[in-house]
């Protein structure tokens, strides 16, 4: 699992320059940086689970990242009360479509709070699997202001988390 900012888990780590992965955040006091979430961040890409942690904190979010399914599993196992879970599809080992099949059947609420982010997708088991569900699917690069007015919605929809 990925903590304090760094993906080695090191207390403290610099992060070499800005990527264009991501658009630019909303401005402060902007309705999509009122109310603080608490958001789950899985990617395998730890210059992704960089980004989006200090971009989302920027915001005033609370965020907690995952470099795997299986480190999101046991996080949700000791909290299941993200207001969002941000999801890459593709992942080695257990991946973004497998571990919201199995929120689904473990933590149905979760599962409902799913947004999934990818770079394209080459499965045609996780195209169909993804074209199923009602959960929203960002390509990358993730468009920010997008990605902010889904916490804020999914905010407002759970305001006791």
């Amino acid at each position: 699992m990925w903590r304090a900012g760094c993906a080695d888990g090191a207390a403290s780590c610099a992060f070499r320059g800005e990527t264009s992965m991501l658009s630019a955040v909303g401005a402060p006091g902007s309705a999509s940086s009122r109310s603080s979430a608490h958001v789950l961040v899985v990617d395998d890409e730890l210059m992704i689970l960089d980004t989006l942690k200090r971009r989302l904190e920027r915001s005033g979010h609370t965020v907690v990242c995952a470099s795997s399914a299986a480190d999101a599993r046991a996080v949700i196992a000791r909290d299941a009360t993200f207001d969002l879970v941000v999801s890459d599809v593709t992942m080695p080992g257990t991946s973004g479509v497998q571990l919201h099949a199995e929120l689904a059947v473990t933590h149905p609420d979760v599962a409902a709070r799913v947004v999934f982010i990818t770079g394209g997708i080459q499965d045609a088991d996780a195209a169909r699997y993804l074209a199923s569900i009602p959960n929203k699917l960002l390509q990358k690069p993730i468009p920010m202001n997008e990605l902010l007015e889904l916490i804020a919605d999914a905010r407002a929809r759970h305001p006791a988390t």
